[in-house]
């Protein structure tokens, strides 16, 4: 090869290096990391959605599960999703496992900000029932759960609010000014103030209210 030639072809090489090496580095969703839920983690975090966790969807996935969400763009290496995959606690024991490779690619996409689309596109994440049962099991079901269910009334699942109590249905789907749980609080009924110390309880604060609001307003969404 003459001089020119070979100042070419380094060219063309030094050209498919950096190619391959952008490549290797950026991890996608769609590419890499669904590939890995559905072989490994959507037969129990899919339709069964043990721990009340879906990963079948990006949003499911943003929804989280009963510990919270699972990713967490701001503080990445605090993402319960990072924090069980580093450490190898999931999949379970007895479970098909990460490969290294693999356990590493989902490190990384958290790592990177966890996204889903390409760009210009955003996935928003949509208020599901996980999001609401979380509240109320914290503000509602000392009362109204396992061991106690006041007037009939049963806050543990969508199921069981849309059942209701005595009193009848607790939501009305996609009308919340109807809702009888909604009433409720508004009128400081629930939880009662008289029980409010012995249950070691506090009223919903007004963002709770507005995301139990907003969940049965747009449908009561179960992110199933």
């Amino acid at each position: 090869m003459n001089r020119s030639t070979n100042i070419a072809y380094l060219g063309v090489l030094i050209g498919v290096l950096l190619v391959s090496t952008s490549s290797a580095q950026e991890v996608t969703y769609a590419k890499h990391i669904r590939p890995i839920f559905v072989q490994h983690c959507v037969k129990c975090h899919g339709k069964k959605q043990r721990a009340e966790l879906d990963l079948s969807t990006p949003t499911a996935i943003l929804g989280g599960g009963e510990s919270g969400q699972i990713v967490n763009a701001k503080k990445p290496k605090e993402s319960l999703l990072y924090e069980v995959i580093h450490e190898g606690r999931m999949p379970p024991k007895g479970s098909k496992q990460l490969s290294a490779a693999q356990a590493k690619l989902i490190q990384r996409w958290v790592l990177s900000g966890a996204k889903f689309g390409t760009a210009g596109k955003k996935v928003v994440k949509r208020i599901n029932q996980h999001d609401v049962l979380q509240i109320l099991r914290l503000r509602c079901t000392v009362c109204h759960g396992r061991q106690e269910k006041a007037g009939g009334l049963d806050l543990r699942t969508k199921a069981s609010i849309l059942k209701g109590g005595k009193s009848g249905p607790a939501m009305v789907v996609g009308k919340p000014s109807d809702s009888l749980l909604l009433k409720r609080v508004h009128a400081g009924q629930m939880p009662p103030k008289s029980r409010l110390a012995a249950a070691s309880v506090k009223p919903m604060e007004e963002p709770e209210i507005a995301t139990v609001t907003k969940w049965i307003a747009d449908g009561a969404y179960a992110a199933d």
